[in-house]
This record gives C-alpha cells, structure tokens and sequence, in this order.
C-alpha cells in the first residue's frame, strides 16, 4: 500500500516534468501522436479531464494552445469529456469571461475531433443551440457555428439558417448592441 502510494506520486511527479517543448513539437507532428498518445495515457495529469482542468484556469495563450494540442492528441477519449464539461459551463454565468472562453476553446476542440459513429448527435446540437446564440461572446459563436457546420444533421443545418435569420432580424430593426 505504501509502495503504491510511493509510486503514484512518483509517476506524478516525473509526469510534470516532460519536457513541454518537447511534447509541443510531438503534438504539432501528426506522425507522433500515436506515441505521444501512449506516454499521456501513462500520466494522470495528462489525461482529458487534467488536461481540460488546466485549460480552464490557463491565461497564457501559448500554454491554451498548447493544452489544446494536447487535447487533440488524446482523441476520441477526449471528445466525451469535452461535451460533458460544455453542458457543466452552460451552468455557469455567461458573462463570466474564463466560462465562454473554455466553451470556445471547447466548441474549437469538438470542430477539430473526429465524429464516433456512436456519437449523440441530438446532444451536441443542443449544446451548439445554446453556444450559437447571438446573446453569446462573438468569438465564442463563431467557434460554435464552425462546430455546428460540421454536424452532418438536417436539424444543425436548420438551426444555422434560422441563426441568420435572427441576425437579418436584428440588422433590419436597427439593433447594433445584442450584449
């Protein structure tokens, strides 16, 4: 029991100390990522959850996107993690700027992760209703109509039309200020 214990904080410890640049380079290289993979899944701090934990509290831009690269090279197992933490932030105030910029970076992973046949295409949709709305950040719709232009669904189809239709709305009544 002790040696276990032992051994985990160990394995963590070590875990922290990959070399980042090092990893940046393998993550920018698609040829590594089958290996890259493999030596995340060895570590807990680098596994989806982690690895979106830390990018919620992230303010470097450079460390986002490299988290976001990271996010990327652990794949499918990502992707279930990822819609489970958008609908927990639909929770949050959407104001609170650390919550719609996590949702964009989240939306920007989801556009970015191949689709698993098995996937619930109804829930992402949902999600994508509310990121799309035009009460929500600019960037973060922009994001989320990418990621909803990539949903092969009539329903994601429908709702980007009536999305224009609301901003034609909103353009031919005069309103400039939706925030």
């Amino acid at each position: 029991c002790f040696r276990d214990h032992r051994r985990t904080i160990a394995v963590q410890r070590a875990g922290l100390r990959l070399a980042e640049d090092r990893r940046l380079e393998d993550a920018q290289a698609s040829t590594r990522h089958q290996l890259l993979r493999k030596i995340l899944e060895f570590f807990p701090a680098y596994s989806p959850h982690g690895l979106i934990d830390r990018l919620a509290v992230e303010t470097g831009r450079h460390r986002r996107r490299y988290l976001l690269l990271l996010i990327q090279v652990r794949g499918l197992s990502s992707r279930k993690v990822i819609v489970d933490r958008i609908e927990t932030t639909l929770l949050a105030p959407v104001r609170d700027s650390e919550t719609w910029y996590l949702q964009r970076n989240l939306a920007y992973l989801l556009h970015r992760l191949p689709r698993p046949a098995d996937a619930d295409v109804a829930q992402e949709i949902r999600l994508v209703e509310v990121l799309t709305r035009v009460s929500m950040p600019v960037p973060l719709v922009r994001e989320a109509v990418l990621f909803a232009s990539s949903i092969p669904h009539p329903a994601a189809s429908a709702l980007l039309i009536d999305r224009i239709r609301e901003i034609e709305k909103l353009l031919v009544d005069g309103v400039t200020d939706v925030h």
